[in-house]
């Protein structure tokens, strides 16, 4: 029997649970694989990764949870950390209140406000210190980001008791169920895992987070874009967006999950690693001892 390449591929462990049991599916003509222990589904594209703007309504909604926090901050001075999809936008729209402290960390040589410290890096390339930020806001949708990845980066840059404002797309709305090869099209590129709010919660919790708010939100342009499937959207089109938001809405099947994740405690976590850069010893430490263990008893004679 020849040995099919595929079955020999090395498959990373869940990124959520780190378990190593997976199911070999397709979803919307993508190839995923579901962690059989908590369900989380990682994407194998066979695309190019790549980062996709940000949805003006979505940076709308962002802009008003992150004005609505901002306002609970005790100290009237606030370092302020953005990243992903919209934190160009974002920025624009802060850096009047000359009471914030404004970092933007993109990957893209967009020219950032003046007064914004803009860092050109990955999440994985920046290191900031350590309970440096009192918010950290994250839209991270259609971003190739591995949420473990942002979760613990997040909770060591952010002080005691503040809070990470999260972005992320939501595979369980409305929209992806109905048109899931639409929506995978748009997105499948660009997305490492497939999200609900219950893997959000888990992250949360398996990260040191709690979950002080989590909500879907509902974008009529979004889900028109999908059904036109990349073409201009016609009125008809928007009308049928508007009326599905409207359903998703009451349905909390909103196509994207807005988080607000309050730091606990202040040990520092690990960082991620790729696999490449972990230290396997551990691995081989019982095999080690086992067979040093065996050379030592046959030179004393023993056994």
């Amino acid at each position: 029997m020849k040995n099919n390449p595929e079955h020999l591929r090395f498959l990373p462990p869940c990124d959520l649970c780190g378990g190593f049991r997976s199911q070999a599916l397709t979803i919307g003509g993508e190839q995923v694989h579901r962690c059989q222990n908590c369900g989380l589904v990682r994407v194998d594209s066979t695309h190019e990764q790549c980062l996709v703007p940000a949805n003006r309504k979505q940076c709308a909604a962002l802009e008003r949870s992150l004005k609505s926090h901002l306002k609970k901050l005790p100290e009237r001075n606030a370092t302020i950390l953005l990243v992903g999809a919209s934190a160009a936008r974002l920025a624009d729209a802060f850096i009047n209140k000359g009471n914030l402290t404004i970092h933007l960390l993109t990957e893209l040589e967009t020219p950032a406000p003046r007064g914004v410290i803009r860092h050109v890096l990955s999440i994985e390339q920046a290191a900031f210190i350590p309970d440096l930020f009192d918010v950290v806001v994250a839209d991270v949708t259609a971003q190739p980001i591995p949420p473990s990845l942002l979760l613990q980066k997040a909770r060591l840059w952010l002080k005691p008791g503040r809070s990470l404002l999260l972005v992320a797309d939501n595979s369980a709305s409305l929209l992806s169920a109905i048109w899931r090869r639409s929506w995978m099209g748009q997105r499948g590129a660009s997305l490492t895992h497939l999200l609900t709010s219950h893997h959000l919660e888990r992250y949360a919790t398996r990260s040191g987070f709690a979950v002080r708010r989590l909500r879907t939100v509902a974008l009529p342009e979004g889900i028109a874009q999908v059904i036109a499937r990349g073409n201009k959207p016609s009125i008809a089109v928007r009308s049928i967006g508007h009326l599905l938001a409207g359903i998703a809405r009451l349905a909390s099947a909103g196509e994207v999950l807005l988080a607000e994740l309050e730091k606990h405690g202040t040990a520092q976590i690990p960082l991620h690693k790729p696999a490449a850069e972990r230290d396997q010893s551990p691995g081989l430490a019982h095999a080690m001892y086992a067979g040093m263990k065996r050379e030592s008893m046959a030179e004393s004679g023993v056994g």
